[in-house]
């Protein structure tokens, strides 16, 4: 929306009408801003709102973190219309060409929201689970029979308290990430030792001492996720804000 409401008026020239009409720069920006901007805002805010309260039940399954489907849940979509709507009138001021601002804009907001998914986990503390790998433990074994070096992969599911897992990781007694080497008498296809299956070799890796260390960010991180993305965003919004003011003055005739 953002784009069109300024390319339009200044590629077809009919912004010089509007301020030999005593109105000035200032104003009519001014009122696209923060008139348009703030329904834009509230928009959002009660869409989210409403599929926060609809996807509630589910999330308390899922988890309210999970990178999915948090931004679309909070405060943090209300931010992001903001932001693409002030980065549209920014794009169609500098452009003057109305489908031109609008397929940038919407590349630039594409690009802002999938580095929001990177940038978002440095907003808070991470928590750390980091336990010896149970007797019971379950998961995924990977290994190469014709392997000299006998390499060896774990995938272990995290806890559940871990609902946006960071990182995932099976350690040593020295705390190095453990990839072997594995014995093959007890794990592969020639394992002569500690039963048939793969039951032999779950119960010689968890006499090693290893251990499993999980980075994650819980639950109880979302609101705090959400206030501090949210601020984020509006901060972004509101120096491209004072960027238009000051090019408004200064470069569009």
């Amino acid at each position: 929306m953002g784009a069109p409401l300024v390319s339009r008026e200044l590629e077809s020239g009919t912004h010089r009408l509007v301020w030999n009409q005593s109105i000035s720069r200032n104003r009519w920006l001014g009122v696209k801003l923060g008139g348009i901007g703030l329904a834009t805002a509230a928009v959002a805010g009660l869409s989210s709102w409403a599929i926060t309260a609809w996807a509630s039940p589910l999330d308390e399954v899922d988890g309210w973190v999970v990178p999915l489907t948090y931004a679309a849940r909070g405060i943090v979509p209300a931010g992001y219309a903001v932001l693409g709507f002030v980065v549209g009138v920014t794009i169609g001021m500098l452009l003057r060409r109305t489908v031109a601002a609008m397929a940038v804009t919407l590349v630039v907001v594409i690009a802002a929201m999938v580095g929001g998914v990177f940038f978002r986990e440095q907003l808070v503390a991470h928590s750390t689970y980091q336990e010896a790998l149970p007797a019971d433990w379950d998961g995924g074994i990977s290994l190469s029979p014709d392997d000299p070096n006998h390499a060896i992969r774990l995938e272990v599911g995290p806890p559940e308290v871990a609902t946006w897992v960071l990182t995932n990781k099976i350690l040593n007694s020295a705390g190095a990430e453990y990839r072997g080497p594995y014995d093959p008498d007890y794990c592969g296809p020639n394992a002569t030792k500690g039963g048939s299956g793969p039951k032999g070799c779950r119960d010689w890796l968890t006499s090693q001492n290893l251990h499993q260390k999980v980075t994650y960010i819980a639950n109880d991180k979302f609101w705090a996720l959400q206030w501090r993305e949210t601020g984020v965003l509006l901060v972004a919004s509101s120096l491209l804000a004072i960027f238009c003011f000051w090019w408004i003055r200064r470069r569009v005739a």
